[in-house]
């Protein structure tokens, strides 16, 4: 499923776009800053498509900045939309950029882009391969749907190869867990405590150790979940009803008010691979993974009720009568005569 993070054109980005479609731009690189849409570089151009693209392509792009890039290919309103996010630019910067890529076609109007392109290192805007792209795609005329379906298979095959980079992947994005979170898993392992709790540090791109308690008591849990940060927790907690330890993975994530957009993606994102690192690295084996908020009761009561038994409750099933020839048969008797009087 799609993650959308909420980020739309401000009245500045959309006073830009009506530029763009008065002619008056030849090309513009959008940014994400600060979670804001923002023009970071534009060239008006002059009458000759491939002058303007050896000017400005790729001498305005930074590897470390990933970018929209809208590009006039005609006279006419017809655009070039490319989506740049070189394999060395962060994650944290790459998946805002692909989690909006559809609102802001949505909003620059997907009549006007005859060509949608994702581009991962700058030698793919040499203009002889842009050219021999434009060449194939004209050959070969393609519906609405019939382009959604070659970007997929394309962006696809862009997929990096792993190195020494965090990447995103299908299943999102990897983070190592420093050497003081690993020390506590292991102790957290063995028994010798019974809370740990780690968060991602998003400047380094890596999770952190936060807390840890050897003996937390089930009714002081609440407490030692932030109510305005997000956070991966284990919890060690004995079922009283079986008499066994039981081991809950906690995701707390705060109302939206309190996280950003990128945090929140970055949590999410990061949560599954986490959890594998988890199990094959440190042997620790999760009973039960729980998502909560600050709302959310975190006391015996509610940790028990993930383990208490289903009850089963006894449908009533319709009695079928017994056919006539399987009753037995009654005897009739006649009401004894009264004389009348």
């Amino acid at each position: 499923m799609a993650y959308q993070t909420g980020i739309r054109a401000d009245s500045t980005l959309l006073k830009f776009f009506e530029q763009c479609k008065e002619g008056k731009v030849r090309m513009g690189k959008i940014v994400i800053k600060k979670e804001v849409l923002s023009v970071n570089y534009q060239y008006e151009g002059t009458n000759d498509w491939k002058s303007d693209w050896i000017s400005t392509l790729p001498k305005c792009l930074d590897s470390f900045e990933p970018c929209y890039i809208l590009f006039r290919y005609s006279d006419k309103n017809e655009w070039i939309f490319v989506t740049f996010a070189d394999d060395l630019a962060p994650v944290r910067e790459k998946m805002p950029l692909a989690a909006t890529r559809a609102t802001f076609m949505s909003e620059f109007g997907q009549s006007f882009i005859i060509h949608n392109w994702h581009f991962t290192n700058k030698h793919d805007f040499d203009l002889d391969k842009i050219e021999r792209k434009l060449a194939g795609i004209c050959e070969k005329p393609m519906t609405e749907v019939e382009r959604q379906l070659d970007y997929a298979s394309r962006e696809r095959a862009h997929v990096p190869m792993p190195n020494v980079f965090p990447m995103q992947t299908l299943r999102g994005c990897t983070f190592p867990i420093d050497r003081d979170a690993l020390n506590e898993l292991d102790n957290f392992k063995s028994g010798k405590i019974n809370f740990v709790q780690l968060s991602i540090d998003v400047l380094n791109e890596a999770i952190k150790l936060e807390d840890v308690k050897e003996n937390l008591e089930v009714s002081k849990l609440q407490s030692a979940i932030p109510k305005k940060q997000p956070r991966y927790s284990f919890y060690r907690y004995h079922n009283n009803a079986d008499g066994d330890d039981k081991i809950f993975f906690i995701y707390s994530l705060p109302p939206s008010a309190e996280v950003s957009v990128k945090e929140r993606m970055l949590y999410s994102s990061c949560k599954l691979s986490f959890l594998d690192n988890v199990k094959n690295d440190c042997k620790i084996e999760v009973s039960k993974k729980i998502e909560v908020d600050s709302k959310d009761k975190l006391d015996d009561a509610a940790l028990a009720s993930y383990f208490a038994p289903e009850e089963t409750v006894k449908r009533q099933t319709f009695t079928k009568p017994a056919p006539p020839s399987k009753t037995p048969r009654k005897l009739i008797r006649d009401l004894p005569q009264t004389t009348a009087i």
